[in-house]
């Protein structure tokens, strides 16, 4: 069957309250209100679904940052429900993906949801069939590529899991759903829904490739033993949040020598910070044996969060020529003259260290009362510490402290005040 020719049509459509200019009129004289009193004084004899007018107001305020580019490009952009926001690629995310698909690849998107992906990507490839199980997802996702005027793509709804077994292509983009029929979280690759591993066999008949996107907390090793033909590892994240990661998959190579991994931090729309590895390079480098400590005027340098969940642990000391506080301890210092520049991370200088005695304890909160505290290694987690220091967190000066462990016992111990 060829993509495209599963398009459906009906004769007796549901409601759909964006298409009428009154409804729109509506949320525009209300956007700034609260929806919560916007719903306590719901007018009775409204000429438009007045719930579905709240959830747009609503919506915009939960996701108007992470969506603000199509919001921008789409004023009146529609959400169906609150989940499928919830549950959608940011437009910074998105972005990104596009990088993955060649021009002129023709694309299968197994879990459409609210089509942020399919936005972005759509402006790259030949042409894409979205397919979403929802009706009122698949209703709204038409309705909203023709206002963002895209035209090469195909909708269809039903189960990606039967559908998918009809359509050939180059690409099949995967975003399986995280959570449980009961709504908990699931992290494991067999727990998403769908299934890609189960998968795997009928899409390599059909497909070249498959990028499936998964969850921050899912193993990355397991995985890669779990799914054959994984090229690359994609861990994306911002400079505070690890956000995804993603596979690709190439169904035409027989045989993977080494699988890169790629720690990429988008910083903003147009600067990505990006640290490409193999777990051989990793595994075949020497463990750092740092003998030194850190003294005021060394810099401390912390890993991106994308970067500590990819953990080229060994090659960041070895490659940067940095210092390592313990191999449990993922951050590194070096004095100012041996600047690592393009680390995939943040570079601060440190202000003071001070040991872990009772001391100094006492009178830390007098030095620094505002500090932004973190911990690794170090027996206690960064609240446990913030209240035993009775500092509070923030102020003007931006402070970071760090209490790093030197050892295994937790009893050799800093604290590492840093701006």
């Amino acid at each position: 069957m060829q993509i495209g020719s599963l398009n459906r049509t009906k004769s007796d459509m549901p409601h759909q309250p964006f298409l009428q200019p009154q409804f729109w009129d509506w949320v525009d004289a209300h956007l700034h209100d609260d929806p919560v009193r916007l719903r306590l004084s719901m007018p009775k004899n409204a000429d438009i679904d007045v719930n579905a007018a709240i959830l747009q107001i609503e919506s915009r305020k939960r996701f108007g940052k992470k969506l603000s580019e199509t919001l921008r490009e789409f004023p009146r952009f529609y959400f169906p429900d609150l989940l499928s926001g919830e549950q959608s690629t940011s437009d910074l995310l998105a972005a990104y993906h596009a990088s993955f698909f060649e021009p002129g690849d023709t694309v299968v998107d197994m879990t459409a949801g609210l089509g942020i992906d399919i936005r972005h990507i759509a402006s790259k490839v030949d042409k894409i069939t979205a397919i979403e199980r929802k009706e009122k997802l698949c209703d709204a996702l038409r309705y909203n590529l023709g206002g963002l005027n895209i035209n090469n793509v195909t909708v269809v709804e039903g189960d990606s899991r039967e559908l998918i077994k009809e359509l050939h292509g180059d690409v099949v983009f995967v975003d399986p759903a995280r959570r449980s029929a009961d709504g908990s979280r699931v992290f494991g690759m067999k727990d998403s829904e769908p299934d890609v591993i189960e998968l795997l066999p009928m899409l390599r008949s059909n497909f070249k490739r498959a990028i499936i996107k998964a969850s921050p907390m899912i193993d990355i090793s397991l995985t890669l033993n779990e799914m054959p033909g994984i090229t690359d590892v994609y861990v994306l994240g911002t400079k505070t949040e690890c956000k995804e990661l993603d596979f690709i998959v190439d169904f035409n190579k027989e045989e993977i020598n080494s699988v890169k991994i790629h720690a990429v931090t988008i910083l903003t729309p147009d600067e990505i910070s990006e640290f490409v590895f193999t777990r051989e390079q990793e595994n075949e480098t020497p463990a750092n044996k740092t003998t030194s400590r850190p003294v005021a005027g060394d810099n401390i340098y912390v890993p991106y969060p994308s970067t500590m969940k990819a953990a080229p642990v060994r090659l960041l000391s070895d490659m940067f020529g940095l210092n390592k506080f313990h191999n449990n301890t993922h951050l590194y210092f070096a004095p100012p003259s041996q600047e690592a520049k393009n680390f995939p991370g943040e570079a601060l200088s440190i202000v003071d260290v001070i040991p872990w005695q009772s001391k100094n304890l006492k009178r830390f909160k007098t030095q620094y009362p505002n500090v932004s505290v973190t911990t690794r290694n170090f027996g206690m987690t960064a609240e446990e510490l913030r209240k035993k220091l009775q500092v509070k967190e923030g102020g003007s000066e931006r402070l970071r402290l760090f209490g790093v462990g030197l050892g295994n016992n937790h009893t050799d111990r800093l604290l590492i005040v840093a701006s």
